[in-house]
């Protein structure tokens, strides 16, 4: 707990709008006003703080320092306020007079005036006062929250008589605990890694938050609480990061489909699988993939194909899921490109006729495109590779003449290495 320098001050407690009534969803304002006695031949002085609401009643103070007081007196009052009423018009006067009086006018008299139009800590000042609004509330928890990176809350506090702190509480605890002022929040506001804190480090379920103020009553000799609303933020585990996209991805043929590979920073904990999610650039329907479905083949423990893709630029993230659909955080937004394989293969064929019998006649077939080496195939000849019946392919390079013993007709199917034919 960060306590800021000592000064003396008193507690005064105030109602806003009159009365203890909730209108709508309320907040919390406390006001800090610090007052600096003129000197000793003080005559008189006057400061006041008013603050009214879109059609509510206002709240208004006035403070006082005499000649028999200390240099400082800083004061406190806590204001309850229904957001739904904004603006606050926000207005303070300050005057004081010094004896003996000259010319029986004030020595300084000055007015200082807001208009906030949404919740906001602000601070203002007239002759020797100085107040600061200081808003109590949290921001409101917007979605879920990664327990690999940063956890930031931006709230300036700039108080010059009380100590302050932020604490929070995890599902299982029965005791808030406290944060570190100078290394997980400043005067700026709360900013942590999740492992630079052993409690929170790989911590998921609800994150319980609020912020403290607290200051020593020198009437009572007690130490006086204001308290922030209870912020409940959602942590959960986060996706792996994604380390490599695979790239080029040629098609293996000019008419079919592609592939990519995804490589990522961890493993995959027991009950986890991943959930992709590509988006045509441009225009298209997304498509979703998990990888327990037959489309995505694990490469190894970091690796995953995503196979069947048609040929284009997508955008491309993901997440992951357990088993118990407990999602893990979003990706960002990446992308990778499909790419059709050109040239495409093509292939020529000729009968050469044996000019007489003792000839041998053939097939003349030549091919280029698509990727060598290139195989034929004559009359769907099959043979048997690891218990296997297959096509019969027989490699071939340049113009090639295909031996041809049996008249009649002959079929010739030519393909490259990825078995891709001539479309």
């Amino acid at each position: 707990m960060n306590i800021l320098q000592k000064t003396i001050y008193i507690l005064t407690l105030a109602a806003f709008f009159a009365a203890p009534v909730i209108y709508g969803q309320t907040g919390k304002i406390l006001i800090e006003t610090k007052l600096t006695r003129y000197g000793p031949d003080l005559k008189s002085n006057t400061y006041s703080v008013n603050i009214s609401a879109t059609g509510a009643p206002a709240f208004g103070k006035a403070y006082n320092i005499n000649n028999n007081d200390d240099d400082e007196k800083v004061f406190y009052d806590l204001v309850q306020y229904d957001q739904t009423k904004y603006p606050l018009e926000i207005v303070i006067n300050g005057s004081n007079v010094v004896k003996p009086t000259q010319l029986g006018g004030p020595e300084c008299n000055q007015k200082d005036q807001a208009t906030l139009v949404a919740p906001k800590s602000v601070a203002m000042g007239a002759c020797h006062g100085r107040t600061t609004f200081l808003l109590l509330d949290l921001p409101e928890p917007s979605g879920l929250i990664g327990n690999c990176g940063n956890f930031t809350i931006q709230k300036q506090v700039q108080l010059s008589g009380a100590g302050y702190s932020w604490q929070y509480k995890k599902s299982t605890d029965t005791q808030w605990k406290y944060f570190n002022y100078g290394t997980q929040y400043t005067e700026n506001g709360l900013n942590f890694n999740f492992k630079d804190v052993p409690d929170l480090k790989d911590y998921t379920g609800n994150l319980f938050i609020k912020f403290v103020v607290d200051y020593e009553n020198l009437n009572t000799s007690k130490i006086e609480i204001y308290e922030s609303d209870i912020a409940t933020y959602n942590i959960i585990s986060c996706s792996p990061k994604l380390e490599a996209t695979s790239d080029p991805n040629i098609t293996a043929c000019n008419y079919s489909n592609g592939e990519v590979t995804f490589t990522f920073s961890r493993p995959l904990e027991t009950g986890e699988k991943y959930l992709f999610n590509r988006v045509p650039v441009g225009n298209g329907n997304p498509s979703s993939a998990t990888s327990d479905d037959s489309e995505v083949e694990k490469i190894s423990a970091l690796s995953y194909k995503w196979k069947n893709i048609a040929p284009g630029k997508y955008d491309f993230k993901y997440q992951t899921q357990f088993g118990n659909n407990t999602p893990s955080t979003v990706s960002t937004v990446t992308n990778f490109t499909i790419t059709s394989r050109t040239p495409a293969l093509t292939f020529k064929a000729a009968d050469v006729q044996p000019e007489c019998s003792t000839d041998k006649g053939g097939i003349l077939i030549s091919a280029e495109g698509g990727m060598p080496p290139y195989y034929y195939i004559l009359d769907d000849e099959t043979e048997i590779v690891n218990n296997i019946i297959v096509p019969k392919r027989i490699p071939f390079s340049g113009s090639y003449l295909i031996p041809i013993t049996t008249d009649g007709k002959h079929k010739v199917i030519v393909v490259d290495s990825f078995n891709c034919i001539e479309k």
